[in-house]
Formats: structure tokens, C-alpha cells, sequence
């Protein structure tokens, strides 16, 4: 017998351990540190949707912001501009019958704040139209919001997103503001931690503010942050968008030739006496 690696060299056994080694702690590197990098951007997210929601960003970056977040959707090329959609005066809510009460709750309890802002009237539609109205809709899988497709004469696409997002909301423009529709889909849970952001963000961006495509943080229309609460900015971009100046079917052309005025007025305001300038008497 002989005796174990007796064959092999004594240095070329310490090499081969230092390199065990060394590849233990680069393997352990590699796969540590993506983790951590990405608790920390999470973490950091968290940070910024909780204690920076009063923050107010430059006019610069609020004008840019809405040209990004109104006149693009996150599923086209933001060079590809649409017209703006906005509500008229009065805006007519269907509340489906399989929206959870703690959604409809939720939804609700946004109007007072968002009235102030948009003068915009909420009321309760006792039914479903395919136009003129936003429509509100609640599945918990692919089988029930089928069965609401298959029930309503809702837009092409209504189900296709259901698989890819925990909330989203389709557009049907139509030819004037009359005909205007929006149908929100809410798949959480109302015990869910996710479900009050879901409702906070697409009821919001329902309202005309498209995108996630904010230049500034935290915000609603942004994939990185998830505030629990409108941020400052985001109630700016909403007050600019439902300032009387800006009509329905505005091109981004007409826009970017009132925008920038109405956003440095906001901003000078709302530093001269805080939230309560954005609301219109």
C-alpha cells in the first residue's frame, strides 16, 4: 500500500489549497453581494416611500416628469407621445360587484383630497358602461377575470395583463372626452401589504398620469418606490394636469408650451404656503 498522495507534491498541495480557498470566498462574494445589493435598494426604497413623501423637487424635473408620466405608457417607447386623457367635471366610478368592500373603502376615502386638487366630482355609477366611466374590477386568478371579460364589454387586453402585474389599468380613448373609459383590475388580497399601494397608485394614475416613468423619487409613478401615501410632486403633477388651461386631446406640443408655466407657478406656491396652494377653490 501506499501511503495517500504520497505522489503528489508538497507545494503543489499548498497551491491547490489556497486556491480552494480563494475560490470559496470569490464564490461566496458573488453570490452575497447581488443579495445584499439588493436588500439595500429595497431597504432604500422603503426609506424613501416612508420619511420623503413631503420633498419637493425642482420645477425642471416636475416639467420633464410630466411630459414623461402624461403624454408616454409603460408599455411604449417614451420618444412615442399620446394626447392628454383627462377626466371632465364629473367623473362617474363603477364599483363592481367583486371588488372587495375594504377596496372600495380605500378608494373612496381618496376623493376628498383629490376633488380639492383636480375639482374634479366623483359620483357612484349604479352600472357598467364601456364608456364615459372608470370601471372597477377585482379577480383573484386567471379564471375570474376571464369570467369578467366574458360578462362585460370591456377592451381588448383586459385579461392579458393579469399574469404580468398585481394591479394595471387599460385606457379606451375614443373619439372625444365623452367617450373616454378606464378599467382598473385589483388582484390582492384586502389583507395583502401590497393591496393599499396597488389601489393608491392605479386609481391615481387612472386619473390621466399614465406612466412610471418619474424623474424624481419617492412617487406613484415610479417602479422603484411604493409610497403609502400621494407625495408631494405627484399631487403638483395632478394639479398641473387638471389646471383649466390643459384640455383634453392636448398634444405635447400644446403642452410643453404651457406646462412649464403652470409647474413654476405650482412650485413657488406650494414653497410660499405648503400643500394647500395646489388646491383649486
Amino acid at each position: 500500500m501506499f501511503p495517500p498522495m504520497s505522489w503528489f507534491p508538497a507545494k503543489a498541495v499548498q497551491r491547490t489549497r489556497r486556491f480552494w480557498r480563494r475560490y470559496i470566498v470569490v464564490g461566496t462574494l458573488v453570490c452575497v453581494l447581488p443579495l445584499a445589493y439588493l436588500v439595500g435598494l429595497r431597504i432604500y426604497s422603503w426609506h424613501l416611500s416612508l420619511n420623503h413623501l413631503d420633498n419637493l423637487a425642482s420645477a425642471e424635473d416636475l416639467i420633464e416628469s410630466f411630459d414623461r408620466v402624461v403624454h408616454s405608457h409603460d408599455s411604449s417607447d417614451v420618444a412615442f407621445k399620446y394626447p392628454i386623457a383627462k377626466w371632465p367635471a364629473v367623473l362617474p366610478v363603477y364599483f363592481d360587484a367583486s371588488v372587495p368592500m375594504e377596496h372600495k373603502r380605500s378608494i373612496i376615502a381618496l376623493f376628498p383630497e383629490i376633488q380639492a386638487i383636480t375639482k374634479l366630482t366623483f359620483v357612484e355609477a349604479a352600472a357598467f358602461k364601456p364608456q364615459g366611466q372608470m370601471n372597477i374590477f377585482w379577480a383573484d386568478d386567471l379564471s375570474a377575470i376571464r369570467r369578467l371579460e366574458a360578462r362585460y364589454d370591456v377592451p381588448k387586453g383586459f385579461s392579458s395583463g393579469f399574469e404580468e402585474a398585481n394591479c394595471y389599468f387599460i385606457t379606451v380613448r375614443g373619439r372625444n372626452q365623452s367617450e373616454l373609459a378606464r378599467f382598473v383590475v385589483f388582484k390582492n388580497e384586502p389583507e395583502d401589504v401590497w393591496s393599499y399601494m396597488c389601489i393608491l397608485e392605479e386609481f391615481v394614475q387612472a386619473l390621466g398620469l399614465h406612466s412610471d416613468r418619474a424623474t424624481y423619487l419617492p412617487s406613484l409613478f415610479s417602479e422603484f418606490t411604493d409610497p403609502l401615501d400621494i407625495p408631494l410632486n405627484d399631487k403638483i403633477l395632478l394639479r398641473a394636469l387638471y389646471d383649466p388651461a390643459i384640455t383634453h386631446g392636448m398634444t405635447v406640443d400644446d403642452t410643453r408650451r404651457l406646462v412649464p408655466g403652470i409647474i413654476r407657478r405650482l412650485v413657488a406656491d406650494v414653497e410660499a404656503r405648503g400643500t394647500e396652494a395646489l388646491y383649486q377653490r
